[in-house]
């Protein structure tokens, strides 16, 4: 088997997550090239009849948190390539398979393509961003170096769909989470940061292309969108774990200097972003939560 699709679900609409079903199946990937992972994290919802429909290989764990799911797909692919897509998004036809021919005949650890946003009223892509806008090919150490260059102003970087990995990488990556964080449950925020901060660290290689699009659906009950302070705290815990885990293991970078510069960076920006949720939700005794976890000694609301 060449390449993995790995989907973690939670709850999500059935029809939302046989829409993302249906556009893996029409699209340009040879069926004998691929299968399709689902993880599914303690859903009260019964997936049965699409597993069926459209022959993917199952495991339902129980509720442990998005992190888990994610390293829980990552073992249970048996591919040499590996790419996630969220539940309730959805690909064009030739988006994977120019990513796989890249990886298999390049000889790349990962491969970035296009991605629009996906709203009630349109499909829109952002051109400011560069991962689209400009063409991308790093090696050795300017690998890690490029995942921190936008110091969290470029989330595309940072999350796990409009990637595809060599699945050693993702495996080498899961195993070092593991052996650092002992338990993931619960860790429901930047998982995708820490499993491609390893990824990038162990890669040797990266480069983007344009053939496709991925559709990032943007509606209210995602589990980014903060809507309780208990949910911005959990998100503010885990982002600065985060921060602390990348901080560390730049130590032994010959660019760990320009490293953490940006991961720095990163962090103040990530103290300002959060202190304008708390300040908008009236969150007033998680400032001093955000001051500590980022290590700020002053908060600041976002410029960005």
């Amino acid at each position: 088997m060449k390449l993995s699709l790995v989907i973690c679900v939670y709850n999500t609409d059935k029809k939302l997550f046989e829409e993302c079903l249906c556009s893996i199946r029409q699209s340009t990937l040879a069926s004998e090239d691929y299968e399709i992972c689902i993880v599914d994290d303690g859903s009260q919802i019964d997936y049965s009849d699409l597993v069926e429909k459209y022959q993917a290989r199952y495991k339902k764990t129980e509720n442990r948190g998005i992190l888990s799911a994610r390293i829980e797909g990552i073992e249970m692919a048996n591919s040499d390539y590996i790419a996630f897509i969220d539940s309730d998004d959805s690909v064009s036809v030739n988006y994977h398979r120019p990513m796989l021919e890249l990886l298999e005949e390049g000889g790349y650890d990962i491969v970035l393509n296009d991605w629009a946003f996906n709203t009630a009223r349109a499909k829109y892509f952002c051109q400011a961003d560069s991962t689209i806008s400009s063409d991308i090919d790093f090696h050795n150490d300017d690998v890690l170096l490029a995942f921190t260059s936008k110091k969290g102003k470029e989330h595309s970087y940072y999350v796990l769909w409009n990637k595809m990995f060599k699945s050693k990488i993702l495996k080498q990556s899961a195993e070092k989470i593991k052996s650092i964080l002992k338990d993931t449950t619960g860790f429901v925020f930047s998982e995708d940061v820490l499993i491609n901060f390893f990824a990038h660290k162990y890669a040797k290689s990266l480069r983007n292309i344009h053939t496709g699009f991925y559709f990032y659906r943007v509606h209210a009950a995602q589990s980014v969108n903060v809507i309780s302070q208990s949910k911005l705290d959990t998100q503010v815990s885990n982002m600065a774990k985060t921060f602390k885990i990348m901080l560390h293991y730049i130590k032994d970078e010959i660019k760990h200097q320009e490293l953490e510069e940006n991961i720095s960076a990163w962090r103040e920006l990530m103290s300002r972003t959060h202190f304008s949720y708390a300040k908008v939700g009236k969150y007033y005794s998680s400032y001093d939560l955000i001051k500590d976890s980022y290590e700020v000694t002053k908060l600041r609301k976002s410029f960005f």
